[in-house]
């Protein structure tokens, strides 16, 4: 008898990944938190936090937030601070992947943040002009 296999999560797309660290780049080029610059990566961990608080009750992501895990403070190792694990963006899938975007956008809407243009054409993989001629 043969076990079942389990699906795998189905895992986010390459331009879902490249347009959340870009919007998140901007964020982080044009705000301050506390008075404070951060860099993108600190900025991503804060508006994943955030994102994850404002929708983890939404009936469409619960499932996908129950999938996830949560996010902990722990002693560090050799200082009296504390880190924080379990919270990771690149354990979005598909779905939370998609729906933070939209909240990227909305957050930096509310904050002000001036977007350019063509931040979403600059993530979306096209083909190119030599793959195009090839289909011709």
């Amino acid at each position: 008898m043969s076990k079942p296999i389990d699906p795998k999560p189905e895992t986010r797309s390459d331009g879902q990944n490249r347009l959340f660290h870009k919007l998140i780049g901007v964020i982080a080029a044009q705000q301050t938190h506390c008075g404070q610059r951060l860099d993108p990566e600190d900025w991503k961990r804060l508006l994943l936090n955030a994102f994850r608080f404002e929708t983890k009750a939404d009936p469409d992501l619960m499932l996908e937030w129950a999938k996830f895990g949560d996010m902990k403070l722990i002693p560090a190792l050799n200082n009296p601070g504390f880190v924080a694990v379990g919270e990771s963006s690149r354990r979005l899938g598909v779905k939370l992947a998609s729906a933070f975007v939209e909240w990227l956008y909305a957050y930096g809407a509310e904050a002000g943040v001036k977007f350019p243009a063509d931040a979403y054409y600059d993530t979306v993989r096209r083909p190119s002009c030599k793959a195009q001629d090839a289909t011709l």
